[in-house]
């Protein structure tokens, strides 16, 4: 960035989220990606183009396949071919009416793999590939970084499905029969999770919760139904202090609830966050006897919504 321009603070989404427990399988590319830049010849990212080339999403594909436990391409070990035929997008927007192209690198593939469907570019909001030489289906909910690991997860099962629509909805993964997901976020759009409810119907069971204290906490809720099931959509009045909820339950006629801690506005991307909490049910929620817990510095909290 220009020397002009100061950073807000030393540590980046990325750095806060990877201090976290997430209790999930998270690979953080980071340390990856630095180790191959000292013994990769050439670059793994564009110069005119904020996301990485074909040997950058090389690495990211090796340590996938590595953490899912899948036999990968060798593509370290595969012949490269340059050909300058790359325009990256930080050049279009600098340059519009001028084609700046620069190289790309381009690995000899089987190309086994084909596509169910034409497609315009990477681009395209769903793509779906399949492979009769190989086995297991997998969905990736993606953003544009996934691009360059197309060719080569297409390579790798007997089906992909790869999904741009957002917020995710994992009710694909029962309609796909996919049975490996696979969720591909760059950094600069880790804001987004907290903006838009994944589609996920909430299973509730029957639970006690806790709370070593009560608070009171005016919150805004709408409840509606969508399709076959509910959505509750809800915002903390004071959003001062409720910046330091990180889950909520919820108490419905005996049965608890995990509810997302994510108030979804009108604009999933804008980068404004604002605190809440959301959940998809099968049935209606009472929501003038519904029980709100928060989880806030290690303990559950009651909320009274007054």
């Amino acid at each position: 960035m220009p020397s002009t321009f100061n950073a807000i603070g030393q540590r980046s989404n990325l750095d806060q989220m990877s201090e976290m427990d997430l209790n999930m399988n998270y690979i953080d590319l980071t340390s990856a990606l630095i180790e191959q830049k000292s013994v990769v010849d050439d670059e793994l990212y564009h110069r005119q183009d904020s996301h990485w080339n074909n040997i950058g999403a090389a690495i990211g594909y090796l340590e996938m396949m590595k953490s899912l436990n899948k036999e990968s391409l060798s593509l370290l070990n595969m012949t490269l071919v340059k050909k300058a035929d790359w325009q990256g997008d930080l050049a279009r927007m600098l340059y519009p009416s001028k084609i700046t192209l620069e190289q790309q690198f381009y690995f000899q593939l089987p190309n086994l793999f084909t596509f169910t469907k034409a497609i315009r570019t990477f681009e395209d909001i769903q793509i779906e590939s399949v492979n009769t030489a190989k086995e297991g289906r997998l969905i990736l909910f993606r953003d544009s970084f996934a691009n360059a690991l197309i060719p080569y997860i297409s390579e790798s099962f007997a089906q992909v499905n790869y999904d741009r629509t957002f917020p995710y909805d994992f009710n694909r993964i029962e309609g796909l029969q996919s049975d490996t997901l696979v969720i591909e976020i760059a950094e600069r759009n880790l804001n987004w999770v907290l903006q838009a409810t994944p589609i996920l119907i909430a299973e509730g069971e029957k639970q006690t919760i806790v709370a070593s204290s009560a608070v009171s906490l005016k919150i805004t809720m709408e409840q509606q139904k969508k399709s076959d099931v509910f959505y509750l959509n809800a915002r903390f009045d004071d959003q001062k202090s409720a910046e330091k909820i990180i889950a909520v339950k919820l108490i419905s006629e005996g049965i608890a609830y995990d509810a997302f801690p994510i108030y979804q506005d009108g604009d999933v991307e804008d980068d404004i966050i604002e605190y809440g909490f959301s959940i998809y049910t099968i049935n209606q929620l009472d929501l003038e006897s519904l029980e709100i817990y928060g989880f806030m510095e290690n303990e559950w909290i009651k909320l009274n919504n007054k």
